[in-house]
């Protein structure tokens, strides 16, 4: 607003100096209208009436010429003024639209971040609702009793569903190897075994499924005294395949006999 008051008194004191330079172009005009000294002056009456009209009618021409410029001059001194009321006013609603856009935008930012969070957490609750209703399968040692056994030396190992729901399509794979420790991994001395017929896990844990992991070849007597001295422990590996309501998974178990119970080994302990 102190802007727009400054710009109509720039525009008041421009139309005041332009009227004051049209007065001072006709002030030459009516001096040039004044007789000289050194011209004879008329002495009768009709010259000097003559000469009064005359100067009359130019008086009032000028007069005339000079009101038509005075009012030329304010309206458009005022036209100027409405149109820089104009153009605050058009400023004044462009620069309030800029500032309601700007907090528009801000809350539509908020709500478009407030709305990829609640997408990102509905999704981390699916995931887990889903991994909650999938099966969950344990594996563990029988015991170690059989594999004395000299007919059928072997160890047996049960798995078991700790889910919900049930484990379809079951194919697992058994290596079982007497090594030292620290276990490094299988050779190709280890007995594989891939089983070929498929099996359901249902859940609960009041019938296991029991696998029998063989030394098809049997075991010596070498071997059952490292295997009684500790010097050599029994390796296995259990990879269990299946497919619940989701999709098809692998866990993999491994895991070294001990004189009570079974040890971890460092690797094919895990899932997908």
């Amino acid at each position: 607003m102190r802007h727009f008051l400054l710009l109509l008194l720039c525009l008041s004191a421009t139309a005041q100096s332009q009227r004051q330079t049209t007065i001072n172009k006709q002030n030459p005009q009516q001096e040039i209208q004044k007789p000289s000294a050194n011209q004879p002056i008329a002495k009768s009456s009709e010259s000097v009436a003559v000469q009064s009209k005359v100067s009359t009618n130019i008086h009032q021409e000028q007069d005339r010429a000079q009101r038509v410029k005075e009012v030329n001059d304010t309206l458009l001194v005022i036209f100027t003024g409405l149109l820089v009321a104009v153009g605050y006013l058009q400023w004044l609603v462009l620069r309030k639209h800029e500032e309601w856009m700007k907090k528009h935008d801000a809350k539509l930012e908020k709500l478009a971040n407030a709305a990829e969070q609640n997408a990102v957490a509905a999704k981390l609750n699916t995931e887990i609702l889903k991994e909650s209703q999938r099966p969950q399968i344990a594996a563990a040692l029988v015991g170690n009793e059989k594999l004395f056994d000299t007919d059928a030396p072997r160890i047996e190992v049960t798995l078991k569903n700790r889910g919900v729901s049930t484990a379809y399509d079951c194919l697992y794979e058994s290596w079982i190897e007497l090594l030292p420790l620290p276990f490094k991994d299988f050779t190709t001395s280890a007995d594989h075994f891939k089983a070929t017929d498929s099996f359901s896990l249902p859940p609960g844990t009041d019938h296991p499924m029991i696998l029998n992991v063989p030394f098809r070849d049997g075991l010596t007597a070498v071997q059952l005294a490292e295997i009684r001295s500790l010097s050599k422990y029994v390796c296995i590996r259990i990879s269990l395949e299946y497919r619940d309501a989701f999709s098809r998974r692998r866990v993999n178990f491994g895991m070294y006999v001990l004189p009570m119970g079974f040890g971890f080994l460092p690797k094919y302990n895990d899932s997908n």
